[in-house]
Formats: C-alpha cells, sequence, structure tokens
C-alpha cells in the first residue's frame, strides 16, 4: 500500500510539455490513478456525488477538543458518596490533515500549553468507512463533591489528571449511492445534490483515566486509585444528511447516531495492595448493573468550495461515553463527553483527472468530467462558476 501510494504521488506531481507525448512511466501512473477513481466511483448516482479533480489533500486545521469527565461512587466504604468532575482547560490547537482521495491521516496539538494531543485516521470506500481517533489531555480543573465530609464542592485545580480517550468506529451508509458521509467534513467526495441517509455503526472505544502518584490528597480520597479504564463495544443507528443549495459550493452536513453498548467493562488499578480493605488484587474489574445501556455522537460541518484547489470547512462533534457498575459497598456511574471544534483550510493538488485523460487518449476510461466543465449555453461568467455555483 506505501509502495502504490508512492508511486501515485510521483505519477500525479508528473508534468508534460504540451509538445511532447508522455512515457511509459507516466501512462502507468495515470492508468493506476484512474483506475482507482472508477473503483471509487462505481456505482454512485453522479448526478449526487462526485470527486473532487485533484486527488490529494492537505490541510491546516485549527479549534479545540475539550473533555468533561464525571466519575461518581456512592456509599463507599470510608467516604460515603464521593463525586469527581473534570473539564480541560480552554487551549488553542493547531494541527494537519493529509489524504489521497477517501484515506487521510491527522494530527493536532495544543498550540499554547501543550495540554492536548489528537491522532485521526480515516479510510473509507463509497458505502463503508473508518474513523480512529486517539485524544490525550493532561489540562484539567477538577471539582471534588464528598457531602459527608465537605460541606461545599473543592477545587482540585491542576492535580494531574491524564486522560486517553481511544475510538473506533465502522460506519455504513444505506443510501450511499446518492449520499457521501465523508463529503462535509473529509471533503473527499463532492455532494452535488442534496441526498441522506440512514446510518449503521459499530464502535470500540477505550477511556484510561490516570493519576498522579505523586499527588498528597486525591489518592487518599480514591483507596490510591492509580488508573480507571473502560473498555466500551457498541452498535449504533441514526441519520445523516448532506444539504446543498448550489450544487456542492457550499454544504451543509449533519449527522446523528445512538449507540448501545453490548459490551462494557472497567478495570480499576491500586497504587498497594495495603491501602485496600475491600479487595485483595490491586487490579479487579467492574461489570456494568445491566448488560445494555445508551450513548451516541453527533456530528455538524458547513464547508465551502471555493475553488477546484482551495477549500473551507468548519465542523464540530460530540461524543458520549457512560458506564454504570455495582460493586462490593460501593456504585460506580462514569460518563465522559468529548467535543471538538475546528476550522480546516485545505488545498488540493497533482496532477487532476482532466489531465489523466488527455494522457491516457485513445485509452477509454469512463472518468467524470472536470469540475470546471461547463454545459453549452450557460451563460454565467467563470468568476460565478469557479467560486460559487457550478451548473452539471
Amino acid at each position: 500500500m506505501a509502495l502504490l501510494t508512492g508511486l501515485l504521488f510521483t505519477g500525479s506531481l508528473t508534468t508534460f510539455a504540451a509538445d511532447k507525448q508522455p512515457g511509459k512511466g507516466a501512462i502507468f501512473f495515470h492508468k493506476a490513478a484512474a483506475w482507482i477513481d472508477n473503483i471509487v466511483l462505481r456505482g454512485f448516482d453522479t448526478a449526487y456525488v462526485n470527486l473532487p479533480e485533484y486527488r490529494w489533500r492537505v490541510a491546516l486545521t485549527t479549534g479545540e477538543t475539550s473533555v468533561y469527565s464525571d466519575f461518581k461512587s456512592n456509599d463507599t466504604y470510608y467516604f460515603g458518596d464521593v463525586t469527581l468532575r473534570s473539564i480541560s482547560r480552554p487551549s488553542a490547537e493547531l494541527g494537519f490533515n493529509a489524504g489521497y482521495r477517501s484515506i487521510g491521516f491527522g494530527y493536532s496539538w495544543d498550540l499554547l500549553h501543550a495540554y492536548a494531543q489528537n491522532l485521526s485516521f480515516t479510510a473509507g470506500s463509497k458505502m463503508i468507512g473508518l474513523d480512529f481517533a486517539r485524544i490525550r489531555s493532561t489540562g484539567f480543573r477538577t471539582m471534588l463533591e464528598m457531602p459527608m465530609y465537605l460541606d461545599q464542592p473543592e477545587d482540585l485545580g491542576e492535580f494531574g489528571v491524564h486522560l486517553m480517550h481511544t475510538n473506533a468506529s465502522l460506519w455504513y451508509a444505506v443510501n450511499w449511492r446518492r449520499y457521501s458521509h465523508n463529503a462535509a467534513i473529509k471533503q473527499s467526495y463532492l455532494q452535488k445534490r442534496t441526498a441522506g441517509s440512514p446510518i449503521v455503526t459499530v464502535s470500540y472505544s477505550a477511556t484510561n483515566i490516570a493519576f498522579n502518584d505523586s499527588l498528597n490528597l486525591l489518592p487518599q480520597l480514591t483507596y490510591n486509585i492509580q488508573n480507571l479504564v473502560t473498555h466500551q463495544a457498541a452498535v449504533g443507528a441514526g441519520y445523516g444528511i448532506n444539504y446543498t443549495p448550489n450544487q456542492g459550493k457550499v454544504l451543509l452536513h449533519a449527522a446523528a447516531v445512538a449507540k448501545l453498548a453490548f459490551y462494557s467493562i472497567n478495570y480499576v488499578s491500586f497504587s498497594g495492595m495495603d491501602s485496600i480493605s475491600d479487595f485483595a488484587t490491586p487490579t479487579f474489574e467492574i461489570r456494568p448493573k445491566t448488560p445494555f445501556h445508551f450513548s451516541g455522537y453527533l456530528r455538524a460541518a458547513l464547508s465551502w468550495e471555493i475553488n477546484r484547489w482551495v477549500h473551507l470547512t468548519a465542523w464540530a462533534m460530540a461524543e458520549n461515553v457512560r458506564f454504570s457498575a455495582a460493586a462490593d459497598k460501593a456504585d460506580v456511574h462514569f460518563s465522559n463527553w468529548y467535543w471538538s471544534a475546528h476550522i480546516d483550510f485545505g488545498v488540493r493538488f497533482g496532477a487532476g483527472m482532466h489531465r489523466t485523460k488527455e494522457v491516457l487518449k485513445p485509452t477509454v476510461f469512463d472518468l467524470p468530467p472536470a469540475p470546471n466543465t461547463t454545459p453549452s449555453g450557460t451563460t454565467f461568467p467563470a468568476w460565478i462558476t469557479d467560486y460559487f455555483y457550478t451548473p452539471q
């Protein structure tokens, strides 16, 4: 895969003088690119979904990712009801996304305080796709509620809570022939007409909350707990819609998916056995009260295809992971909200589909028309068709 990607990248940047015939190497690279495009487009209703002219994409992204964590333990042996509410501090992120067609990689980091690092990977086809994300965050402000000993919530400040959240989701768009789930946020396709589709997902998530060993107060209040790790597997169903008033130049996207967790378990690790009176091992697992429970995610995006090379996107998403279980002498409730809001400024580049058709003549490939093709009789000037409206 890496070799094929390198070959395509090399070939996509190859240019030719107008008066020279392309060599065998150039023809091979363009044939490979056309073959991939044909596979990607096969089955689509191209009146609704099409491909961008240029295959490679690099985007600069800025925004913020935040985490809200709510951990409750009721009727504990020593402290009664204990609640820890943590929210990550505001931060400005800077990062990038890069990819070829529907395969993309992204990375962002906290520009000011190094509180957070976010890694993402996406891969998809016409109907199915994989989204992977990992969020690391350390800049938390935490409130402690313990009615048995505290008259009011105690602000513990930034005391050393580290959180890592990993999520992998496989999605399927039922109406994939006319709806692209990646058109707005990843912009690997162009949604030419308004369409929607039911979405089916299978996902796995893991959340790890780690407490710093050097703390003097918190370990005592949490039985010297070092880590709280929650694993979940879920199936989901929802709906996504892409709305465009002008043939894809501007696209408004919204999607919501409700998830049913069918596997959920929480692992708790301690710093030493001396401080544990209720458990015989330094690590134990808590099973959920009921075998199933609900969570979900929301996402929205507004994208603008400025021209064939440049695009702009504003998008946001929010996801919830929750856990509820009964342990010896304690009830545990855990809920995490993750949300992101970003602005992406992207550039597409390389030899486009129009150039591929020129190189491969007289070879017949079923390539879509170049986005700048204007039907005869159209009276719109180029500054309109390039930036605001593309009649197809």
